[in-house]
């Protein structure tokens, strides 16, 4: 590990942004195998839970190099070709010196063996079968932050012959038949 960069990336930003995080993670690693050694600091620790990529660094070690996480990138959203996910790998190329290529358009969430063996929370209400959950919400930080209700509900009425419907929590549930 001596040969190793060793990084600690830090993020004070909500559980999105951090995801996003986790995906420049992954894509460092894939692209530079063995030359970083990962640790972060983010208010969504479970987030991190079960990543390979990662190894625990003491950030007092003058050995390790902090970086205080950004993506940039955002400030030419509206303007720019790229996904929200280019944002972190752009900051840590240019922090790094290297190039870190976006692998997949997805962050890199890692669940243990135990929890592929859990019930879901719709399995827990005595439902088994296929389903989908809508989220009609959001923020009006950035325009794809938002969709307009409206929308979702004329994917619903779309679907609604192959669907059928019942309340959970403050939910819906659109189920399969």
């Amino acid at each position: 590990m001596r040969d190793m960069e060793r990084l600690i990336l830090q993020c004070s930003l909500c559980p999105g942004d951090v995801v996003m995080l986790t995906a420049a993670v992954r894509d460092l690693h894939r692209a530079h195998p063995g030359k970083f050694a990962t640790d972060v600091r983010t208010p969504a620790p479970e987030l991190w839970e079960n990543n390979p990529y990662l190894q625990p660094l003491d950030e007092n070690d003058r050995d390790v190099r902090v970086i205080d996480m950004h993506y940039p990138l955002i400030h030419v959203s509206n303007h720019a070709p790229y996904h929200f996910i280019h944002g972190y790998a752009q900051f840590l190329e240019q922090q790094l010196g290297v190039r870190i290529p976006v692998a997949e358009f997805k962050g890199d969430l890692h669940v243990s063996s135990i929890e592929k063996n859990w019930l879901s929370q719709v399995e827990e209400t005595g439902f088994h079968g296929r389903f989908w959950i809508m989220m009609a919400g959001g923020k009006f930080d950035f325009t794809t932050k938002w969709w307009n209700p409206d929308n979702y509900q004329q994917v619903i009425d779309h679907f609604r012959g192959g669907f059928s419907s019942c309340s959970v929590a403050n939910g819906t549930i659109f189920t399969r038949r």
